[in-house]
């Protein structure tokens, strides 16, 4: 897949990481690659925009983050951030919480995260 994007061969790369249904290599060739719509055949674009649509609507990052403020919170970690890195997580958690885009189980946890956060030890 690497060698594939190295050699500017996109849309055989893309094929091949999305025969292989490995999101993480998905990611990292994005990464690599930058938005290449234009060198990918219609078919493979459309998989590509469908993969990263699903994945944004599932919260896989945004539940990343909402498991590690609340695992921060247990650990006494969140207790010792600075005032100002608080109030930014927890605007982060709130905005979570409101994303309309966003899974409702998402939404739901990080909106239990925010209250658990929002209480002092």
């Amino acid at each position: 897949m690497t060698e594939l994007a190295k050699k500017k061969d996109f849309d055989q790369a893309y094929k091949s990481v999305l025969t292989e249904g490995d999101d993480l290599y998905l990611l990292r060739l994005m990464s690599q690659s930058g938005p290449v719509a234009r060198f990918l055949d219609q078919d493979t674009a459309c998989e590509v925009l469908s993969r990263l649509d699903e994945l944004n609507k599932a919260g896989v990052f945004e539940s990343f983050e909402i498991d590690w403020l609340e695992d921060s919170k247990r650990a006494g970690v969140f207790a010792n951030l600075s005032a100002n890195k608080q109030k930014e997580y927890m605007g982060t958690l709130w905005h979570l919480a409101r994303s309309e885009h966003l899974a409702v189980e998402v939404r739901e946890r990080a909106t239990e995260v925010y209250q658990s956060v929002k209480k002092p030890d």
